[in-house]
């Protein structure tokens, strides 16, 4: 079934659902896809910012022109601000944190955003929906390279980067 359901989102069709869990499972991710699309669309306009001038600057130093900066849908996440961004969208708390775009600090409870300060990279599935990010350090952070969490969306072993632009 899982192979079927797999070969029918890379097709672009739907599958019917077999029982009440995938459902629940389905709109899960759909809602995961949602907040990781609005996310999306908040990276790449942080980029045009006074805050992402230098992730512009290292993207144009490493020769990317603005065609595949839009076409790959490069963006920034600034050191705050996503969580409070898809809140105004009246996007639960819970599902931010569900799909791998805030945090909850072991220090004091407070939520943050989970990728700050980095170059974004959003990673599709077949069908060209984000599902997930990886991200670029700008400075001395560490990790260097980070990539989302699994999430009902994104589970890292099954999604191979630019496959939907490959595949064509």
């Amino acid at each position: 079934i899982e192979a079927n359901r797999q070969l029918s989102e890379m097709a672009g069709l739907s599958m019917p659902a077999d029982d009440r869990a995938s459902d629940v499972a389905a709109q899960r991710r759909k809602a995961a896809v949602d907040a990781c699309e609005a996310a999306a669309v908040f990276f790449a306009s942080q980029l045009q910012t006074k805050e992402g001038v230098a992730a512009l600057q290292y993207i144009r130093r490493r020769g990317l022109s603005d065609d595949a900066i839009a076409d790959f849908r490069l963006g920034y996440a600034p050191r705050s601000g996503l969580f409070a961004h898809l809140q105004q969208r009246e996007l639960s708390t819970e599902l931010i944190k569900s799909a791998g775009l805030a945090g909850v600090s072991d220090r004091d409870g407070s939520i943050y955003d989970y990728f700050r300060d980095r170059l974004i990279f959003p990673i599709e599935d077949p069908r060209g929906q984000v599902i997930g990010f990886g991200a670029r350090a700008l400075g001395d952070a560490q990790p260097k390279y980070l990539n989302s969490p699994e999430s009902p969306s994104f589970v890292k072993k099954s999604v191979l980067y630019g496959w939907g632009r490959a595949r064509t």
